[in-house]
């Protein structure tokens, strides 16, 4: 069986149709990102993608669908959008004869293509002069005064820090990256470029989620209804919070874990969790920080000591995942995996910053932030010594990490600082242009 492929594409949509030499033998058709593609070694063993595919859809063969009803039989056309269909990027088909008892009965099909560039036109001389009249220190009010010819435009704010770390000061690669990144939340929520574009020349947001005496930098120019870039940037604007009032320090120990809130204000905290001295009985732990309301609709009980049974039942599965598609007896792999979710302290995160806790945002969830909160925490101890030639993912023949007793401790923020006034909306702006852009890097 050979295959017949026409692909067209648009900047936001391709269209897949296949045509096989016979209309009675099973085939899969699809397509994967070519950067993705030639990291993944595919370039070099084509045949490999094949595999690849394959371990992906055993996922969803159960009793009620076998391989069959992710295949086709005779022409098939396919449409792919949002997250699927993004616009200027290069793909790879990936096509080939496979029969629902998974024997292959063709060698893999694979042809490069492209979708179309974003639609805008560019629009010279237009200018933005950016100012902050009010400045607290969990926020500023923010003006643009947007002068030229008529455009629709957005803004993007990022800390100084990762805006001359990540970005070399430049406002051109800041803009363009910070405009894919909110690309792809507005398409995971169904939503369009249109919905939150601004027309107006004289325009006020309100920021009140920033960190104390820490700078910003904002960046403004106009974009298409397409995502198009079609304006200069703005010069960057750079303001700076103010100093916070001193908060509360909190250093509570428990059975295993020694609990820290520094600087307990109204509006946040940091928070840190490290083991006390156990040797040999667990190797690491998890932590987390939320509402005391919250815990039920995170973990789905009342129930404080079922924490760590909860947590532990969806990492070791998370942790042994990747090993369904790739077995291999190397423990250290197996650890590799286990420190991504498990670390040996929570004094800072990751990439070495700070534990944050913010009441405005579980607030803007709903929650009552007057009422007290939660930091918990659980030893856990690795199965190393599990033996690999028994693994058996899909009848849950894996290890399984030992954990300790959850541990907690309470605390309640105090009284927050002032909100600032909010500035009244020009007569000509539009109430439903505004667009207010909580989220920040690094958070």
């Amino acid at each position: 069986m050979t295959f017949q492929v026409e692909i067209e594409t648009t900047s936001r949509r391709i269209d897949l149709d296949v045509i096989p030499s016979k209309d009675d033998q099973y085939y899969f058709a699809s397509y994967m990102e070519e950067s993705i593609y030639e990291q993944m070694g595919f370039t070099e063993h084509p045949e490999e993608f094949k595999a690849f595919w394959i371990a992906y859809l055993e996922d969803y063969v159960n009793e009620e669908y076998d391989l069959s009803h992710f295949l086709w039989k005779g022409p098939s056309s396919q449409t792919f959008e949002g997250l699927n269909a993004m616009p200027g990027k290069d793909y790879v088909t990936c096509i080939f004869g496979i029969e629902p008892d998974f024997k292959y009965t063709t060698e893999i099909h694979t042809e490069r293509f492209s979708t179309k560039p974003r639609q805008g036109t560019p629009v010279e001389g237009v200018t933005f002069e950016i100012t902050a009249p009010q400045i607290s220190s969990f926020g500023a009010s923010i003006n643009y005064k947007v002068a030229g010819p008529e455009v629709t435009w957005l803004s993007f704010l990022q800390t100084k820090t990762n805006f001359d770390a990540d970005y070399e000061g430049d406002a051109s690669k800041f803009l363009t990256a910070e405009r894919d990144r909110f690309e792809r939340t507005l398409i995971s929520q169904g939503r369009t470029w249109s919905n939150y574009l601004r027309t107006a020349t004289d325009f006020d947001e309100q920021w009140d989620i920033l960190d104390s005496e820490t700078e910003y930098v904002i960046v403004a120019a106009g974009i298409s209804e397409d995502g198009a870039i079609i304006t200069e940037p703005s010069a960057p604007f750079v303001f700076a919070t103010k100093k916070s009032g001193t908060g509360v320090d909190i250093v509570q120990e428990t059975e295993h874990f020694r609990f820290s809130i520094t600087n307990l204000t109204g509006e946040k905290c940091r928070w840190a969790v490290e083991p006390l001295e156990t040797p040999g009985e667990y190797d690491y732990m998890y932590a987390e920080a939320m509402p005391l309301e919250a815990y039920p609709d995170v973990t789905g009980t009342d129930d404080l000591t079922q924490f760590g049974a909860i947590v532990s039942d969806i990492f070791n599965r998370n942790i042994c995942r990747e090993f369904w598609y790739k077995p291999n007896p190397d423990n250290a792999m197996y650890l590799e995996a286990f420190e991504l979710y498990y670390w040996k302290s929570f004094l800072t995160d990751p990439d070495g910053f700070p534990m944050e806790y913010s009441f405005r945002e579980w607030s803007a969830e709903g929650y009552d932030m007057t009422q007290p909160n939660i930091l918990i925490a659980f030893p856990v101890h690795p199965q190393t010594d599990f033996d690999w030639s028994t693994f058996d993912w899909e009848n849950e023949v894996l290890p399984q990490s030992t954990f300790g007793a959850t541990e907690y401790i309470e605390f309640t923020a105090p009284a927050a600082e002032p909100e600032p006034a909010p500035l009244s909306l020009p007569a000509s702006v539009n109430p439903a242009d505004r667009f207010v852009y909580y989220r920040i890097m690094g958070r």
